[in-house]
């Protein structure tokens, strides 16, 4: 964690702190999540936080954008309903989020907000829901998360065959062996 930023600075959300923060998780193999109450996410202004990810195209933070971001952390919320889910079981989009109060935000609004891949939480249908469920890069959150599971899962299974075993020759015997923990590997993400 770079000593320059440190949690305090990203209670109020400013740019340049989530922006520094941001920079730093693209480096890690772990998820960031903002807000935004600034309305140029959801207008045609090209000046926020969102825009900015998004250029950059960040594929490790995700922005919400909410108009009581800055009193109740609605990026939370998310995390907080989605990180107990197991990998794979959830997607990110159509959560409802507790102590939450959704936007009604008009369709141009919603439009911009997804052109820079910024999520917005919304009553559809008499639903507060979460939409689209993406990171600043356009992938979805759950998509990254999978992938980062089955690469830690791989590394792992593998590395404990290998310190369990003996031996494990660099014949077609032994790389059958490595490739069945690969196999089971894959399988159990599916």
């Amino acid at each position: 964690w770079s000593s320059d930023v440190c949690s305090s600075d990203l209670l109020d959300h400013t740019k340049a702190d989530v922006l520094a923060v941001a920079g730093y998780i693209e480096t890690q193999k772990k998820l960031f999540g903002t807000s935004s109450q600034d309305s140029h996410v959801i207008g045609s202004q090209t000046d926020d936080v969102a825009t900015a990810l998004h250029a950059l195209n960040y594929s490790r933070t995700f922005v919400l954008y909410s108009s009581s971001a800055d009193s109740v952390w609605p990026e939370a919320a998310w995390l907080g309903r989605m990180l107990p889910t197991g990998v794979g079981e959830a997607t990110w989009k159509f959560k409802t989020l507790v102590g939450v109060v959704s936007d009604n935000l008009s369709g141009t609004a919603v439009n911009y907000a997804q052109s820079k891949k910024a999520n917005v939480y919304i009553p559809i249908g008499g639903v507060d829901v979460t939409s689209e469920g993406v990171l600043a890069s356009g992938e979805f959150i759950d998509v990254t998360r999978f992938i980062d599971w089955l690469q830690l899962t791989m590394e792992s299974n593998i590395y404990s065959l290998l310190v369990n075993s003996q031996k494990i020759p660099f014949t077609n015997k032994g790389i059958a062996v490595i490739e069945n923990a690969v196999r089971q590997t894959l399988q159990d993400g599916v």
